[in-house]
């Protein structure tokens, strides 16, 4: 007790022993596998969309591929995701274009699928 009564709680910082997981507990694994869904539309003869597609094995991401130039719907979902872009590869990552193109370059592909 200090002199005039009042008693005063000494806060201990955390440290990183705090921070250690009791034996037994279970952890984390330190390459927890990333939950996004990812779709990659491209076309074969695009050399930025291989290079996406390693870059994405590189990273272990799991991805469903669409080659854009085959697969006329699969156009149509690019178009719509994409903004009307022409330019492969696209990324969809969860449902939303996150990459068009690869390091700012890409492909031009198709024409208008609607016929118009």
């Amino acid at each position: 007790m200090r002199p005039g009564g009042a008693i005063f709680a000494v806060e201990r910082k955390r440290s990183i022993i705090d921070q250690v997981p009791e034996r037994g507990a279970k952890c984390r694994p330190a390459h927890e596998p990333n939950m996004s869904q990812y779709e990659l539309y491209g076309t074969r003869a695009c050399p930025y969309t291989q290079e996406m597609r390693e870059w994405l094995e590189l990273r272990r991401r799991e991805d469903v591929e669409f080659d854009v130039e085959a697969d006329p719907a699969a156009l149509v979902r690019m178009l719509a995701l994409s903004g009307g872009r022409y330019t492969v590869p696209v990324l969809v990552e969860d449902g939303r274009a996150v990459e068009v193109g690869w390091q700012g370059r890409g492909c031009i592909v198709g024409s208008d699928p609607t016929g118009a």
